[in-house]
């Protein structure tokens, strides 16, 4: 089968792959988007988990011929893995996988971190029946592909999930082009083509040859070019905040359903009910159920009346080192309490309406904050290994006259205040900002 792609030309789906199109997991994905409502800031941004997981497994076909795969059956099992990686997202891609991270039981988390996403695709492997009756005996291997590593890595690891794997490979260059901007564009033929095996004892790893350092130098600044002006656009954060607190309020409401989707269970039951979730289906559980505050968030959002950023403080100009820690480290209880003083001293603002807490949304904006978390789109440049002409190995952060270590080495927190002002006008909300920011700062301070 072939199939044409925007970023990829034509993309050749071997023959025991195309019955895996076809299953419920794999067209679940046509039904979430990639990178949430970033269309609410480039309306471009359409772009589903689908087309990206087909992305993925072609880069990672690939990557296995570049580095000379010998074994059919790890050939099978690295492309069966790649195209089946995302099939654990929830509604919203990683708006979701912030909630699965905080409703987690304590083991889950400890086996996966915030990567919740990897375990419920490990879970729909082992009991979503279409899955395993094609996945078969390569279910071990597969899944052990899809996790990060523990103790042992593997080349055909690193394909799959490493430092420069073919998820990372595909979204940058698919997000930049669906978004409409070229911030995301590298030298993909380059890196791929440069690609090579390092073996260490038992380990090995997927490298790249010293003729393709620069190539990769391009990979790790467009990351952060499309971090700053993508992931991170301020619109956007807005957003993903808007969409968190319609979920938590939806929880709290017992809005049939939701509970139950974001409490994650290795089960058959769980794994079930999570395949009649969607971006749309989760739309209209909110708009149907009985929460006023939930559905008054989605419909802004359906309708674009985004909340409004009323505060936003870097980290380090707070100048005592102790508050600094502190407020980095603020529980979620606590950001509620905030949320209700701030609420109250917006509320005296001249102009402005009475405003209830669960309208201020108040959180610490850094790579992890599970109000705030980002697409995982972290290169782990210490991993990333350069096989020099002579033979030698260096880590690409050392590699001469490279800005690849700077630029992969960004770790920005600031504090944000979201709220509902529509009834003032531009001039008076930045009025608003500036009376109100030495009060919030003291919320902040003293909280």
């Amino acid at each position: 089968m072939e199939i044409r792609d925007p970023i990829h030309g034509f993309i050749q789906v071997a023959d025991y792959l195309e019955p895996f199109l076809a299953l419920p997991v794999l067209q679940r994905l046509r039904r979430i988007r990639q990178t949430a409502m970033t269309y609410l800031v480039y309306p471009g941004a359409n772009h589903t988990r689908f087309e990206h997981s087909l992305g993925c497994m072609h880069v990672a076909s690939r990557l296995a011929r570049t580095l000379k795969l010998s074994d059919e059956s790890v050939i099978e099992a690295v492309k069966i893995a790649a195209l089946l990686h995302d099939i654990g997202h929830g509604p919203f891609s990683h708006v979701s996988e912030q909630l699965f991270a905080r409703y987690a039981d304590e083991e889950i988390k400890k086996e996966s971190g915030n990567d919740i996403h990897e375990q419920i695709t490990v879970s729909l492997i082992r009991h979503d029946e279409g899955v395993k009756r094609l996945v078969g005996k390569l279910a071990d291997k597969v899944t052990e592909l899809i996790r990060k590593p523990k103790l042992k890595r593997s080349v055909e690891h690193d394909i799959v999930n490493g430092p420069f794997d073919a998820d990372k490979l595909d979204y940058l260059l698919r997000d930049s082009h669906c978004v409409g901007v070229k911030y995301g564009i590298f030298d993909l033929e380059r890196i791929v083509n440069t690609a090579v095996r390092i073996s260490d004892g038992q380990d090995s790893y997927m490298g790249v040859k010293e003729d393709g350092v620069w190539a990769v130098e391009q990979l790790v600044v467009a990351k952060r070019y499309m971090n700053l002006q993508v992931y991170r656009h301020h619109t956007r954060l807005i957003t993903d905040a808007m969409l968190v607190r319609a979920i938590e309020i939806a929880m709290e409401d017992n809005v049939s359903g939701v509970n139950e989707l974001y409490h994650f269970s290795d089960t058959k039951e769980f794994v079930q009910q999570f395949l009649k979730w969607d971006d749309e289906t989760l739309i209209r559980a909110i708009l149907d159920g009985n929460s006023g505050a939930s559905r008054e968030y989605m419909e802004r959002l359906l309708s674009r009346r985004l909340l409004k950023e009323v505060y936003s403080k870097y980290i380090l100009k707070f100048e005592d080192a102790l508050v600094r820690d502190k407020i980095s480290r603020l529980s979620l209880s606590k950001l509620r309490e905030a949320e209700e003083k701030i609420a109250v001293v917006l509320s005296r603002q001249p102009g402005i309406q009475t405003l209830e807490p669960k309208f201020v949304i108040a959180g610490i904006l850094n790579i992890d904050n599970p109000t705030f978390r980002l697409p995982g789109v972290e290169i782990k440049i210490d991993d990333i290994i350069v096989v020099l002409k002579d033979n030698n190995r260096q880590k690409a952060a050392d590699y001469p006259g490279s800005i690849i270590g700077s630029a992969g080495k960004e770790k920005e927190i600031f504090v944000k205040v979201y709220t509902t002002i529509d009834d003032i006008g531009k001039e008076d909300r930045e009025r608003v900002c500036k009376e109100v920011e030495a009060e919030i700062t003291e919320i902040f301070v003293n909280i």
